[in-house]
């Protein structure tokens, strides 16, 4: 009896685990949302599609830059003991990087969020306003 609830247990957590959202439903989920809250017409939804293809692009070059560089702190910290002066210097070296590279992406972000938030009426402004305040709250635990 033990085992069998053991193994319903374990196979309980792996279709969860499989079941869990992935990052690209949740972005498609919200611009879902966002579509339908704000009632958006269709040159409205082509506005924020390309808003958030662009917010996906940059995130995607990110991810691919940073791999190496978890590689390498994953290598230092698993070593027998750590190199302080290489893992201060790969971090700050990450955090110079980022700097420079996070003004980049809002040079190009900012004017596609400048043109989607342009077409919005004052209704759906509001709306929006509404929605990111629900989004603030629901995210204040993590603060």
């Amino acid at each position: 009896m033990k085992k069998l609830l053991l193994l319903t247990a374990a196979l309980a957590a792996v279709l969860w685990g499989c079941q869990r959202p992935n990052p690209q439903w949740m972005i498609d989920r919200a611009v879902s949302h966002v579509e339908s809250t704000l009632s958006l017409d269709a040159s409205q939804k082509t506005k924020l599609k390309d808003l958030v293809g662009t917010v996906r692009q940059v995130f995607a070059e990110h991810q691919k830059e940073s791999t190496g560089d978890r590689e390498q702190m994953l290598g230092l910290l698993t070593a027998p003991t750590l190199d302080q002066v290489r893992f201060k210097t790969l971090v700050e070296n990450r955090f110079a990087q980022g700097e420079a590279t996070r003004s980049q992406d809002l040079d190009t972000v900012i004017p596609k969020l400048a043109v989607f938030l342009d077409s919005l009426n004052p209704d759906q402004k509001k709306k929006l306003k509404g929605l990111l305040e629900q989004f603030k709250d629901r995210m204040a635990h993590w603060s």
